[in-house]
């Protein structure tokens, strides 16, 4: 049967746009924090098994070395495609069409792990329109990450919740705590 896990995963600490040399919220880097959490995330998916086939991302630069970083936890290569409209404040349904297609282009087989790596508070409204519920009730920490089932291709109402996790989590399975 033809399946799929989709994982909504926040950017990672990033630092803040200071009109110098970081000057627009879409070119704010990861700070020495935020690398950190990306690799946790990576090492985190692999120790767990659940090792994505395919990363889409935001094509801001925070989304983009988020995905970088857990490439390099996940010690393997897996593409990375920027997804324009998983940047901030993009409206929920478009974003999820691009998702699909994203995901439909890469013409992966059966039971396809697939990342994307946006904002907040769009990843809050992404994550109830799979899962069919509140948007309110879902805040995603920095790196924060849910992983969601589905019985085909991601479709509104059609997920599953299968795993919600937070920096703390990833750090702890990765080993990096103190």
């Amino acid at each position: 049967d033809q399946g799929m896990e989709l994982g909504l995963l926040r950017h990672a600490d990033a630092l803040s746009a200071n009109g110098g040399s970081i000057p627009t919220d879409d070119s704010r880097p990861l700070s020495e924090k935020g690398h950190v959490q990306a690799r946790d995330v990576g090492a985190f998916l692999k120790i767990s098994g659940r090792i994505p086939d395919l990363i889409l991302c935001s094509p801001f630069v925070r989304a983009r070395e988020t995905a970088g970083g857990v490439v390099r936890g996940l010690g393997l290569s897996v593409p990375i495609i920027q997804v324009a409209a998983l940047a901030c404040e993009v409206k929920t349904t478009i974003q999820a069409d691009s998702i699909l297609k994203a995901v439909e282009g890469a013409r992966l087989g059966k039971r396809t792990r697939v990342l994307a790596v946006a904002h907040m508070p769009d990843l809050s409204m992404l994550a109830a329109h799979y899962l069919s519920c509140d948007e309110n009730s879902l805040g995603f920490e920095k790196a924060g990450l849910a992983l969601m089932e589905f019985p085909g291709y991601p479709e509104e109402s059609a997920g599953q919740l299968i795993q919600w996790t937070n920096p703390d989590l990833h750090a702890l399975v990765a080993g990096t705590t103190d």
